[in-house]
């Protein structure tokens, strides 16, 4: 018998890390790109 409120969990976490990776990812080009803005 497999515990699917474990599996959900796991897969809701791991979701999330991605998510929050990509948001983290972006906001470094974010940064990047207004570091370049000034300047030029």
């Amino acid at each position: 018998m497999v515990n699917t409120t474990l599996i959900k969990s796991w897969r809701f976490n791991l979701s999330n890390r991605l998510q929050a990776k990509r948001i983290a990812h972006y906001q470094q080009i974010e940064s990047e790109q207004r570091i370049k803005l000034n300047f030029y």
